[in-house]
């Protein structure tokens, strides 16, 4: 199914369909509307970079180059400095590119030193950068050819201070990953998907605010939160309270939902 920018000659038909209330009439609307905020959105990837993308650009490259095996002695030192120097950038694009630098390199503990202040700030960051990605991409058992994908410095900074083992005390990381949880990270016209965090980070961050009893209270507290959102265009609240739900589930040890 293509609903980017591809589509775009279909919005004259989509828009003659959507007047009305039938179902078929609501789900043209809908089309349409995320054709159209698919024009809207930067494009990730395969494209040259104007001079305002330049650092996006860059970013994007550093973390082809962190993915890669082997990085070691000066090169690896020169990626982790420039990473380190990106987390300050003003570009949540940026940030988040560059945190997710930090935790593809898994650096040890006193490497990422210089990175913690900025790497901590960010777990209150609620900025972020939405990028539209094309390609073929499997969401809800069905196959779209452009997806909505949400770039977020704080879902960054969780991963690269993990990676370090650098948790912080109290509650400050489960709260960032609960704030993270109630947004989605990809949307393919009405269907999304949620973040997620591997259950043995919910269970680290759990422990650093005084243990499970309290971490599930708050857990509960925001997937019900995710329940009564009305729907917004996509499944997003339902499949982000639904993640919750299995994170409640795990971290319990029932067997059962």
């Amino acid at each position: 199914m293509t609903l980017g920018p591809a589509a775009e000659p279909a919005l004259e038909a989509l828009d003659a369909m959507a007047s009305g209330q039938s179902y078929a009439q609501k789900r043209a609307r809908a089309a349409g509307t995320y054709i159209r905020q698919s024009l809207l959105v930067t494009r990730d990837g395969g494209e040259k970079p104007s001079e305002g993308d330049i650092e996006r650009a860059r970013v994007a490259q550093l973390l082809r180059v962190a993915a890669g095996a082997g990085q070691s002695g000066s090169s690896r030192g020169a990626l982790m400095a420039e990473s380190v120097r990106l987390t300050q950038h003003p570009d949540a694009y940026v940030r988040a590119g560059a945190a997710e630098g930090l935790a593809l390199l898994m650096p040890a503990p006193d490497e990422v030193a210089a990175a913690v202040p900025a790497l901590e700030q960010m777990l209150a960051d609620e900025a972020f950068a939405e990028i539209g990605i094309p390609g073929e991409y499997e969401c809800g058992g069905r196959l779209f050819h452009w997806r909505l994908e949400r770039r977020s410095p704080r879902a960054s900074a969780i991963s690269a201070l993990f990676a370090a083992g650098r948790i912080p005390e109290g509650d400050r990381t489960i709260r960032a990953m609960l704030a993270q949880s109630t947004h989605p990270k990809i949307v393919c016209g009405e269907l999304a998907e949620p973040h997620r965090f591997p259950i043995a980070q919910w269970r680290s961050a759990a422990a650093a605010a005084g243990g499970l009893s309290a971490a599930h209270s708050s857990i509960r507290a925001v997937q019900q939160q995710c329940q009564l959102q009305v729907w917004s265009g996509s499944n997003a609240a339902q499949v982000c309270a639904a993640e919750l739900s299995e994170i409640i589930r795990q971290l319990s040890g029932r067997l059962v939902p």
